[in-house]
């Protein structure tokens, strides 16, 4: 699984708004695709860093990365 799949699963289960976090400049993400609100607020969480201005949507999670977003959004 992508971190923008991984993502948009947490935050449909999870029922989190995306609409509330202001834009950003993603590099490797296009802000007319689907990718970008996940992304978006993937990243104003923390729960992924900017490398040159990417995020990396379609790198594989990996699991210690995942228990993270869980941790986080758990005790938020």
């Amino acid at each position: 699984i992508t971190r923008v799949e991984a993502i948009k699963f947490i935050t449909k289960v999870s029922n989190q708004d995306l609409d509330k976090y202001e834009d950003f400049n993603i590099f490797d993400v296009d802000k007319s695709s689907w990718k970008y609100k996940y992304m978006n607020y993937a990243f104003r969480n923390n729960f992924f860093s900017l490398i040159n201005g990417e995020i990396f949507p379609d790198k594989e999670l990996t699991r210690e990365e995942f228990i993270y977003i869980l941790y986080k959004i758990l005790h938020s």
